[in-house]
């Protein structure tokens, strides 16, 4: 025995010593006690690599140096060729020659050798930078791949031997890649034939071959084909359907009412394992379905604070974005697919950049955008997907909505009220005991119910092929499980793990074996038990893969893991085999992914780990991805706050945090904002504040305000301003200081309390000119001068604006500047001075199309209009105003749209044109309606009373500007209450009912004398003479 050991021992050891240089075949045969290695004919696929320009490299470099290099280079692909089964034939200086297929075969060998060499084309580009002097040199290869018949055997005499491949395979594949392009694979016909269903391939072409007297096909290998998506991963490993065929109708009802251009918005709940994902497949099987694009995404737990994470999945396949994208590679495919899809949306590229790319902006940027902007981003998703459907219907599925962000809610929301006019379908699917919003208004609801009985009965008996199992087992099953599909498909699976080990054992008395089978009380204990079943080593990788998240990354499982590619591999394929794990689409050029075959796997694995192991294996994956990712942190950023905020290293959670906030914020995702600040905020208020924290902490809590004050959580928002002042005044960080005061003077302002903005943007305006930030400056000035314009003093209005214009002139600041050029064309509107009114809009207009600000743009096109009209200028006024409506129609601003169809309504009503006014007072109040405006609707009452004047319906005249003035009395808009009393005023003159005229008349002017609005102040001064008279 002990012989025998020893014998073994040595065995290895001479395997190990001769395996790098003898192919395993042939140490076997040697340890076998063989003399030779017979001669066998059989097919295999030859694989030439060279690695061009090494010759010339290799010329400049001490032979010593220019050895190292090429082994660096070597070293991963042998590595490579090895773990695809392959083995190295022979090294050829600055190239090699690759076997697979003998002396061992798989039926898939050419795949192998297609797969290596996609692989060998990234190592090189990885490995292959050397640095002469100050200049770095990349090296390329070139590959050429052949599939035939060959020779192998052994070469040469009884004193030197070698084994080898020979023949016409061989010598083609050595052609083709000779003829290869540099960082190229060039594959013959066979190999091509053998692949061509899992790669991408160019078509073919013929080309001349030295030795060949015919021309040759040969193909150019691109990379390998998508994974299999979300549904196809469905259809190719579902269970039976069952017991659904009530809930399918109503899919396939929708479906139908959605390709004819009724969409339609399905939510699906149900909990754990009920079949939501199964009835959303069986749909997509459906004969109208193939003429539907589909475009699935998920949402997941880790991503509920960030931005737009399913929409964005959806987008980067409508747009075709791989993950090694670069930034101009990213832009050029969203417009080259914007042209395709609608190229009058062409304008939205740049949102979509933003979206998909992870450019940030800063706060002040952000806070110098129109407050509409916040909403931009929806409405160009919702723009662009409207036209994509106009092309092809389109079903999007979005699974577990219990995880959804709140941006892409918003997104959802939004959608529910325009989807019925566009051939769209979106199906939700949501975990009814996890959800944390009412469902969406306007969707369908389909709660699927446990299966009864008889159908889980069925199922049962489709999924245990052994009637004698399954009559031993059926009863207990059907009880337990409590008709959810999972729980018996788990229940089968433990069960089907249990006679595989039996079977192994020779064991075959079922009745017996099964007697005592326990079977836990909940769908949860059997995933556990099973994960229990598996051997240490793959529970272990389980349980670190399940700190990844559902989507396992094999690149981040094997830093973590610090296993070899092969061993992982091995205990992947084991755990696919158990049905933990399957492997995700794969998008080209992207990282390898798998994922847990359903979430309650990954929930389970994680929470079974220690507390203290959780934060370890969160820091260490973060580390990593800092590592792997270095070129590409910006698109990591959620996923680093994610994992360093669930570990012990604050310091690159408060880091991370804050980058995911900014990227929010970026996105007008401000509600995903402060979710990030006050992440931040928790963990910066538990430690020691230094100035570095004090400082971390005022900038945060105002990021975390002015996000907050956008969506309408203004005592919050003034709360946290504050707290950012003190701690600002704490570190006297000035240029903070000022900022923050700033952003209080606009939230005052946007109260309408005008004096306590105009106090802090005084305030802000002293540090700012001490701090000598110029923009700033010309900001607050500009905000200054509009918070006076409004509470009535106009001329120190128009002085604050004009000094801002000169600043903004000086250090072109265009994007201030267009906003204060707007501010003084309102100024000469509150005058009257319509003409100087128009010429500001003009100016500030033309500043707007050059810096492609689309808001801006539209507004002062609606200004210009009502300029216009003022003036009695009718046909430039319509033209203006419908401009205005154009652009409002192609960004979807429903709101602008209304404002505009008031004016418009006006113009017509001067000219007698009451079909037309009519029409615009009906879709505007819809409008106003939708968006539950209260003061749009107060308007569109002031023009329908308008109407009724010229009718001379006094009645209905009078009560719809009292319901009008009503409303602008609530809500404080002065400028609007007074004109609406002057115009009611005018109506009771015609009406005769003078004393009610003269009040009205009385009460506009005191209004508008007030707030310093000289517009109807003339002609009302008249009229109330008259009335004198």
């Amino acid at each position: 025995m002990e012989k025998e050991k020893m014998k073994e021992k040595k065995q290895n050891n001479i395997l190990e010593l001769f395996k790098p240089y003898v192919p395993q075949a042939v140490t076997s045969r040697i340890l076998e006690g063989q003399a030779s290695l017979p001669s066998e004919r059989s097919e295999a696929t030859i694989l030439f690599v060279d690695i061009k320009g090494f010759t010339e490299l290799a010329g400049q470099l001490d032979p010593e140096k220019a050895t190292e290099i090429i082994n660096n280079i070597f070293a991963p692909i042998v590595g490579i060729i090895d773990k695809y089964g392959g083995s190295i034939n022979k090294f050829l200086g600055d190239g090699l020659m690759a076997v697979f297929g003998t002396p061992f075969s798989h039926e898939d060998d050419p795949e192998r050798a297609a797969r290596a060499s996609l692989e060998i084309m990234k190592s090189i580009e990885e490995n292959g930078k050397t640095k002469i002097g100050s200049k770095t040199k990349s090296l390329k290869a070139r590959i050429g791949i052949n599939t035939g018949l060959c020779i192998s055997g052994e070469i040469g005499s009884s004193i030197r031997k070698e084994f080898s491949v020979i023949g016409d395979t061989v010598n083609l594949a050595s052609r083709l890649q000779a003829n290869a392009a540099t960082g190229k694979i060039l594959i013959g016909e066979k190999t091509f034939h053998r692949i061509k269903d899992n790669f991408i391939t160019s078509p073919p072409r013929k080309v001349k071959i030295k030795g060949k007297k015919d021309l040759v096909s040969v193909y150019t290998l691109k990379d390998e084909k998508k994974k299999i998506s979300f549904l196809e991963q469905k259809k190719n490993s579902h269970s039976p359907f069952m017991g659904r065929q009530k809930e399918l109708l109503v899919l396939k009802e929708a479906l139908k009412k959605s390709y004819r251009s009724k969409g339609q918005l399905i939510e699906i709940s149900g909990e754990l394992g009920i079949g939501k994902s199964r009835l959303i497949l069986e749909l997509t099987k459906d004969s109208l379905a193939k003429e539907f694009n589909i475009l699935s995404s998920h949402c997941s737990s880790w991503e509920e604070s960030k931005p737009y994470a399913p929409l964005s999945e959806i987008f980067i396949k409508i747009f075709g974005i791989n993950f090694d994208d670069d930034f101009n590679e990213i832009d050029k495919k969203i417009e080259n697919k914007i042209k395709q899809i609608d190229s009058s949306l062409l304008f939205t590229s740049s949102y979509f950049s933003r979206l998909l790319s992870s450019r940030t902006k800063s706060l002040e940027e952000i806070m110098e955008q129109s407050k509409e902007v916040s909403n931009l981003l929806i409405r160009v998703m919702k723009k662009l997907l409207w036209s994509f459907s106009s092309q092809k219907p389109l079903l999007m599925i979005i699974e577990d909505l219990q995880w959804i962000d709140e941006a892409s809610g918003e997104f959802l929301k939004q959608c529910s009220k325009e989807i019925k006019e566009y051939p769209i379908l979106i199906i939700c699917s949501v975990r009814e005991s996890l959800r944390k919003e009412e469902p969406l208004a306007g969707s369908k609801r389909i709660k699927l119910l446990p299966l009864e009985n008889a159908e889980s009965d069925k199922l049962t008996r489709l999924l245990i092929k052994e009637n004698n199992i399954y009559q031993l087992l059926k009863n207990r099953i059907i009880s337990t499980a409590n008709g959810n599909p999972l729980f018996v498909e788990e229940i089968v699976r433990g069960i089907k793990e249990k006679k595989i080990s039996a079977d192994k054992e020779g064991l075959t008395n079922y009745p017996e074996m099964f007697a005592n089978f326990q079977i836990p009380d909940t769908v949860q204990s059997i995933a556990r038990a099973r994960i229990d079943l598996l051997p240490a080593s793959l529970k272990e990788i389980l349980y670190q893969a399940s700190v990844l998240g559902r989507d396992i990354e094999i690149k981040l499982l094997q830093k973590i893991t610090n296993l070899e590619d092969i061993t992982l591999s091995e205990m992947i394929k084991k755990l696919q085999q158990y049905e933990f794990i399957e492997e995700l689409e794969r998008v080209p050029n992207s990282p390898q992914y798998f994922c847990f075959t359903h979430s309650i796997i990954q929930e389970i694995a994680y929470n079974s780990l220690l507390f203290k192991a959780r934060k370890d294996l969160h820091e260490i994956i973060g580390s990593f991805i800092e590592e792997i990712y270095s070129s590409k942190i910006d698109a990591k950023i959620e996923e680093l706050a994610y994992h360093f905020k669930n570990s012990d290293d604050q310091e690159k959670a408060v880091l991370y945090l804050n980058k995911a906030g900014d990227k929010a914020q970026s996105l007008y995702a401000f509600k995903n904002a402060i979710n990030y600040y006050q992440d931040i905020i928790k963990i910066l208020e538990l430690r020691e504040l230094e100035k570095e924290q004090l400082t971390q902490l005022s900038e945060t809590y105002n990021k975390l305000a002015f996000s907050q004050s956008i969506v309408g959580g203004r005592k919050e928002a003034e709360t946290n301003f504050t707290k950012a002042l003190k701690y600002s005044r704490k570190t006297e960080d000035k240029d903070n200081e000022s900022l923050i005061l700033m952003s209080m003077g606009n939230l005052y302002g946007d109260t309408g309390q005008w004096d306590k903005a105009i106090e802090y943007f005084k305030n802000s305006l002293l540090i700012s000119e001490e701090i000598n930030n110029f923009k700033r400056k010309a900001s607050i000035l500009k905000g200054i001068g509009l918070a006076c314009l409004f509470k009535g003093d106009t001329s120190t209005g128009y002085s604050y604006l004009k000094e801002s214009i000169n600043i903004c002139k000086e250090i072109k600041a265009s994007d201030v500047y267009a906003m204060a050029l707007n501010n003084v064309g309102i100024y000469y509107d509150m005058l009257g001075r319509w003409k100087k009114a128009i010429e500001a809009y003009k100016e500030s207009l033309s500043i707007a199309k050059k810096i492609k600000n689309i808001i801006v743009i539209s507004n002062i096109m609606n200004n210009i209009g009502f300029a216009y009209s003022s003036l009695g200028e009718s046909k430039q006024a319509i033209y203006y105003l419908k401009e205005s409506v154009k652009i409002a129609d192609k960004i979807g601003d429903i709101y602008n749209k209304g404002i505009n169809y008031i004016h418009l309504g006006e113009e017509y009503l001067k000219k007698n044109e009451f079909t037309e006014v009519k029409y615009y007072i009906f879709h505007g109040e819809k409008i106003f309606d939708e968006l539950d405006d209260k003061l749009g609707l107060a308007d569109i009452y002031r023009l329908e009373a308008k109407l009724f004047k010229k009718l001379k319906r006094w009645k209905d005249s009078e009560i719809f500007f009292k319901k009008a003035i009503k409303i602008y009395l609530k809500f404080g808009d002065k400028i609007n209450e007074g004109e609406t009393h002057y115009e009611l005023g005018d109506m009771l003159i015609l009406k005769r009912d003078i004393d009610l005229a003269k009040k009205n008349l009385i009460k506009s002017q005191k209004i508008l004398k007030n707030i310093g609005a000289k517009k109807h102040l003339i002609e009302i001064e008249e009229k109330l003479n008259n009335l004198k008279k």
